[in-house]
């Protein structure tokens, strides 16, 4: 994440990598962030990693993403994962 997202989430404009330092799209419904981290996002850097992680794996990067840079944001749960993935 960290590549596109920098280290402090301020995000990379140049290559349509959204800071994920407050912004509501992370901190909202948990739908929105488990289908972007399931399958990219077309026309962006953002790759799909649902086939290299886990429901477990994908829930934890998106807490880590919602209570870093200065968020604070509920927990995402694997089983809301799993039931995303088609």
């Amino acid at each position: 994440c960290v590549a596109c997202h920098q280290a402090q989430g301020q995000g990379t404009p140049a290559i349509k990598a959204p800071a994920l330092a407050g912004n509501k799209f992370v901190l909202g419904a948990h739908n929105g962030p488990v289908d972007t981290v399931l399958n990219g996002r077309p026309n962006t850097a953002m790759q799909a990693f649902g086939k290299q992680l886990n429901d477990t794996e994908i829930a934890a990067v998106i807490t880590f993403a919602r209570n870093s840079f200065g968020n604070k944001a509920n927990e995402v749960q694997p089983a809301e994962v799993k039931a995303r993935r088609k």
